[in-house]
């Protein structure tokens, strides 16, 4: 855990970082959900078949091939 007490901290740590990744959204996008269907079938912005939904579709149920997935690079 780190701790900063002036911004001139931040700025020499965030220069000690060899490379930075991070996910690339368009304009008016979401990095995380989807906003409208044109990807598929959502519930509460959440794609079907990313994840393995419940009956009645309100839960999400853990399954060891679908769900987030984790990564330092995109």
């Amino acid at each position: 855990m780190e701790q900063f007490r002036i911004i001139g901290d931040i700025r020499e740590y965030i220069k000690s970082f060899d490379a930075f990744c991070a996910r690339s959204v368009q304009r008016g996008e979401h990095a995380t959900l989807y906003m409208n269907d044109e990807q598929g079938k959502t519930y509460n912005n959440i794609r079907e078949k990313d994840y393995l939904f419940s009956h009645c579709k309100q839960w999400v149920l853990p399954h060891p091939q679908m769900g987030l997935s984790f990564s330092a690079h995109w």
